[in-house]
């Protein structure tokens, strides 16, 4: 004989705590209470947790380099770029993907054992301050994130992020000292499918990204001289004058310069002296001290190819 409650219209979010009562109440059989939810603003009684949670519709609206959810975490109140939130060390913030830890621990900062695409997302929230029992391994940031799943309609995109040099501006600094902007290719595409495999039971998704950057720069290395190959030790004195001093002949050496610098006479270590067949050339004199080394200059071209798949298959057991 006690009344039937129900609760309709309650939308739960990732990492979220709700409080909603209900009073059991005798009556008639056929009689029904129902609670209508609204969205609005309510005050936050069962935690004291601080963050909001942002939905797939904004997700890929939002401002990311690299198109991983990771860095939205740098827009929250109170974080920096290099992923410190509210104070704590870079390495303190914990990311959580449909409840598993993803955490990278030995990177730190935004760091993440995988890729963490926007496309392949569904919910993104981060709790700056005061984590509830959910997390309790780090101080900073607590990043929640919902992976994205399938449904009975067949829906997806493709996309295509392109970054050009001719469309991008100078930094500052290169302007100043009037140095022209590198050159910059840099492709991110890739598209997500979502469906059925079995009409209100079974649902797939799937999410790619690849990135294609081939990018080169100017690398520099302190190498040894000529000399220096040979065994002979070249210095400035006071006057800036060169002297020179073979390891294995030189009698200048010791506190009145006139010891062996070498009493064995074997000059440089053979063992180094085969190490130092490896290293290229010097090709800048202008850098290095330019009597025991040289600088050796390359633009060596290090492209990015990457490809990264995100794949999720839920099956409903049952209806209720």
């Amino acid at each position: 004989g006690f009344r039937t409650a129900s609760i309709q219209q309650l939308r739960v979010e990732v990492t979220r705590s709700y409080s909603q009562n209900l009073v059991l109440e005798v009556g008639e059989i056929t009689e029904t209470i129902e609670v209508a939810a609204q969205a609005q603003a309510e005050l936050q009684m069962v935690d004291a947790t601080v963050g909001n949670v942002l939905s797939f519709a904004s997700l890929p609206w939002l401002p990311t380099f690299t198109r991983q959810v990771n860095e939205l975490l740098t827009l929250q109140p109170g974080a920096t770029p290099a992923g410190e939130v509210t104070g704590t060390r870079y390495d303190q913030s914990t990311f959580s993907l449909d409840g598993i830890d993803v955490t990278n621990q030995s990177v730190g900062g935004l760091g993440t054992y995988m890729y963490m695409g926007i496309e392949g997302m569904s919910e993104f929230r981060v709790a700056v301050a005061n984590p509830n029992a959910s997390f309790g391994r780090g101080a900073g940031g607590q990043v929640s994130l919902i992976s994205r799943r399938g449904t009975n309609d067949l829906h997806g995109a493709a996309f295509w992020y392109h970054q050009n040099d001719n469309l991008n501006a100078n930094n500052w600094t290169n302007n100043r000292n009037r140095v022209k902007k590198p050159e910059v290719k840099d492709n991110r595409f890739g598209f997500r499918a979502a469906g059925p495999a079995w009409k209100d039971k079974t649902f797939w998704f799937v999410n790619y990204e690849g990135r294609r950057f081939p990018r080169s720069g100017t690398v520099s290395r302190n190498v040894p001289t000529d000399s220096l190959r040979q065994g002979i030790l070249r210095f400035r004195d006071a006057a800036g004058n060169i002297n020179s001093y073979h390891l294995a002949s030189s009698q200048a050496c010791g506190p009145d310069g006139n010891a062996a610098c070498d009493p064995r006479g074997l000059g440089l270590s053979p063992a180094i002296a085969d190490l130092w067949k490896y290293m290229p050339a010097g090709n800048d004199p202008s850098q290095g001290d330019g009597t025991v080394s040289y600088t050796h200059l390359r633009a060596p071209s290090y492209p990015v190819t990457s490809g990264f798949y995100l794949a999720r298959l839920d099956h409903s057991l049952t209806q209720t």
